[in-house]
C-alpha cells in the first residue's frame, strides 16, 4: 500500500448539523463521514516511520511483506544500545553487551548500525566501519542475546568512548 495522505482542509460541514436531530439522515451521514475520515488519520498516522531511538524496545512505524503468501505485513521494532566504549583490540578483539530485547524464534535482522564518538577529539566513525586499510574495520553483530563489536587486534578503538547501536528487527 502507498503512503496516504490526510487531507488538511476539513471534509465535514459542521454548521449543516445546526438543528438537526441526531436520528436524523443527515447526522448519520456526517457520523459515517467522521468515522471514516478519523480511520484514514489513523491509517496515515500509523503509516510514518517513528523517528524515536530509545534504549526501551519499540514499534518503529515499519512495515515489512510477509513471506508467508497472504500474511500481513510484519511490523518492525527498534532499540538502541548504549554500548560504551569500543574495545581496544590490543587487549581484546571483542566487546559484547547484552542487548535486552524480546528476539522470538522466527524474527529477523532487518538493520543494524551505530555511531561512535571519541568525546575528547569529537571524532566520530560509523559502524559498522569499512576501511581501506584491513586492520580498521569494525564488525557488528548482533545475535538472539547480545550485540558484539569486533575489532583487530592491532587497533585500540578505545578512545571512541560513546558508543550507540541501533537494533532493527521484525
Amino acid at each position: 500500500m502507498c503512503a496516504q495522505l490526510v487531507s488538511t482542509t476539513p471534509l465535514l460541514n459542521t454548521f449543516q448539523l445546526k438543528g438537526k436531530d441526531l436520528g436524523s439522515s443527515e447526522f448519520r451521514q456526517f457520523t459515517i463521514a467522521l468515522t471514516q475520515y478519523l480511520g484514514d488519520v489513523a491509517e496515515a498516522t500509523n503509516d510514518k516511520e517513528s523517528g524515536e531511538y530509545s534504549t526501551i524496545q519499540k514499534l518503529n512505524g515499519q512495515k515489512f511483506w510477509n513471506l508467508v503468501a497472504g500474511g500481513d505485513a510484519r511490523v518492525g521494532s527498534r532499540i538502541v544500545i548504549d554500548f560504551g566504549a569500543l574495545p581496544d583490540g590490543t587487549a581484546s578483539t571483542t566487546k559484547t553487551v547484552a542487548h535486552g530485547i524480546s528476539f522470538p524464534a522466527g524474527s529477523i535482522w532487518t538493520k543494524y548500525t551505530g555511531t561512535a564518538t571519541n568525546t575528547t577529539t569529537g571524532a566520530g566513525v560509523c559502524l559498522p566501519y569499512s576501511s581501506p586499510t584491513l586492520a580498521n574495520n569494525i564488525e557488528i553483530a548482533p545475535d538472539a542475546t547480545n550485540v558484539t563489536v569486533t575489532v583487530d587486534a592491532t587497533v585500540d578503538w578505545s578512545a571512541y568512548d560513546t558508543t550507540y547501536i541501533y537494533l532493527e528487527w521484525i
